[in-house]
């Protein structure tokens, strides 16, 4: 029986801000939109933020469950792009896979996309957040509804017996504890951008270490 995976909780930091559009972060876009042999996995990293950050309080909840299952599915094919994409390049050295992953989010995202896909869509719920934006004439308070996970989420990862082979009891509950905390800042949508984007960095890291 294979050992639990490994996971680096020290990669789970506060999200404190997050950003209107609909984009990769600069450092991460700048480089993929250079490498031409990587414009399938920057389209479809793109692709996975489109649905991710689409899901909206104003939609059906049936809708916003159908925008984070298109944005999981998205997600999770970035790992065969990527694949693609170094056979492409000439590099000798096979891309990073994302059960791999050290990032306890990716983990997360990995898992719930089978769930999603293999067994039942993630509920959600609505949540009020309050948000500060920063002016130069002042900074002024927002308050609105924003798409969550619902609490059965972390149940439906613990049941799953793909997840209780793989990983330990205890690590999954950290990981769903530390988003439960954070999508109460600005939703689901901006904490799997986190976790979409840290996948497409560790795929960047291996490009460059060739």
């Amino acid at each position: 029986m294979k050992p639990p995976r490994p996971l680096n909780f020290a990669l789970l930091r506060e999200i404190q801000s997050a950003s209107i559009l609909i984009r990769l972060s600069r450092d991460i876009d700048e480089k993929l939109s250079c490498l031409p042999y990587m414009e399938e996995f920057y389209h479809r990293a793109q692709a996975a933020l489109m649905f991710l950050l689409r899901a909206n309080v104003e939609t059906d909840a049936w809708r916003d469950e159908a925008y984070i299952r298109a944005g999981l599915n998205e997600f999770y094919s970035l790992e065969d792009a990527a694949r693609r994409a170094f056979r492409r390049s000439g590099q000798p050295a096979k891309p990073p896979l994302l059960s791999d992953s050290l990032h306890p989010l990716v983990h997360i995202m990995y898992s719930l996309r089978h769930i999603n896909v293999h067994v039942k869509p993630s509920v959600t719920s609505v949540g009020e957040i309050s948000v500060r934006l920063n002016d130069p004439t002042g900074d002024r308070e927002f308050t609105w509804g924003a798409v969550m996970l619902a609490d059965e989420t972390e149940s439906d990862l613990l049941g799953n017996a793909e997840v209780k082979k793989r990983y330990r009891v205890e690590d999954v509950r950290r990981a769903m504890a530390w988003l439960f905390e954070n999508q109460r800042a600005f939703g689901i949508g901006q904490v799997f951008r986190l976790g979409t984007e840290a996948y497409c960095r560790e795929v960047l890291s291996a490009l460059e270490d060739q």
